[in-house]
């Protein structure tokens, strides 16, 4: 829900649960750096080198890799591609996703007649699942997925799978309501 607490998770949730990744992401910085490291790995994409620029673009890759999924054992590739979408994650990072802390839950009354399905990997720890079972108690109408020995990385089968089922849930109802 894009909230100051999850951004200060997304990185202390790393922390606790993947050491080793942290610890190569934050020894990639200064000790002036580390107080705000998405902040310093921003200035850092955003540098006049090029160099600069991908060796702070894949070390980044490979903290959110290692976080995205437990499952994965991709090295991270460094390209153009990469590196813009390192620059647009870290921009919305250090700019609190451009939205006032809460909104989401303080204007979540509007989703209310919105049928809304929630995938959440049991070990996400980019985003927990704590915050999407926040909003599910805010949408009593919404139907909440915790997907079993899964984390953040959508793509993972169990994920895919999921994804698929609720778009197919999804497209049942509405045939069914044309139909009627």
């Amino acid at each position: 829900m894009c909230s100051k607490e999850e951004i200060t998770n997304f990185y202390d949730c790393v922390r606790l649960f993947c050491p080793l990744a942290w610890q190569e992401f934050n020894d990639f910085l200064t000790p002036e750096e580390q107080a705000d490291p998405f902040r310093a790995y921003f200035a850092r994409v955003t540098h006049q080198s090029k160099e600069v620029q991908l060796a702070a673009a894949e070390k980044f890759g490979e903290y959110v890799d290692s976080a995205a999924s437990h499952m994965s054992s991709n090295k991270v590739k460094t390209n153009e591609f990469a590196l813009s979408l390192t620059r647009i994650c870290l921009h919305y990072l250090t700019n609190s996703y451009f939205i006032e802390d809460g909104v989401i839950l303080k204007n979540v009354g509007r989703l209310r007649d919105i049928p809304i399905t929630i995938l959440q990997g049991e070990f996400d720890v980019i985003c927990p699942p704590y915050y999407a079972y926040q909003l599910h108690k805010a949408l009593p109408d919404s139907e909440f997925i915790l997907i079993s020995g899964e984390g953040h990385c959508v793509f993972d089968s169990k994920g895919l799978e999921a994804m698929i089922m609720a778009t197919e849930r999804f497209k049942k109802k509405l045939n069914n309501k044309v139909a009627a």
